[in-house]
């Protein structure tokens, strides 16, 4: 029986051999969208964690929020010998920490700031009527963000590990030039 018999090679009719080309041409197009995914990623991942903003020229590097950089040392800054600090760049979050200088909670929002180099957190307080906060206080961070900001030692706060926030520069570590 199988001598007699032979067989015949199986021709799809020309409506599968469409569908074949309309499926090969989806997965080419899943690929490529796949390809856009990731290459749109790394560029997230690369304006986000390393400070690479993106324009019409292409993407930049900006140093200071790549190197974390500080107008003052965090040294200075704890020891209470920089009695402010224009530029900083930190972790922020909501704290509930309210003594000494910064007691009233009307008055005062309690923040918690870290950064690697800082050993342990510290808390920074924003006066609440501030109207260059204005933003930053009608929506303050519940988890850790980036911000870039300004800060100032009031008296003896530093040896409490307290400082007054008195300006946020940018969400992010980025900050705008010339501000």
């Amino acid at each position: 029986m199988s001598g007699k018999y032979k067989r015949i090679p199986r021709i799809n009719p020309p409506h599968r051999q469409r569908h074949r080309r309309r499926r090969r041409r989806k997965d080419a197009e899943a690929s490529y969208a796949k390809k856009l995914g990731r290459e749109l990623t790394s560029r997230l991942i690369l304006a986000l964690l390393i400070g690479v903003p993106f324009d019409e020229s292409g993407a930049r590097v900006d140093f200071k929020s790549y190197a974390r950089h500080c107008s003052e040392p965090w040294s200075a800054v704890l020891d209470g010998t920089a009695s402010k600090a224009d530029e900083m760049r930190v972790h922020l979050r909501r704290g509930s920490y309210y003594n000494y200088a910064f007691a009233d909670e009307r008055k005062w929002l309690c923040l918690i700031a870290t950064s690697p180099e800082l050993e342990h957190p510290i808390h920074l307080y924003a006066r609440r009527n501030n109207s260059d906060l204005l933003i930053f206080l009608q929506n303050p961070p519940k988890q850790a963000q980036r911000y870039t900001i300004a800060l100032e030692n009031t008296g003896e706060g530093h040896l409490k590990q307290q400082w007054q926030l008195t300006r946020v520069l940018a969400t992010g570590w980025v900050a705008p030039s010339g501000f």
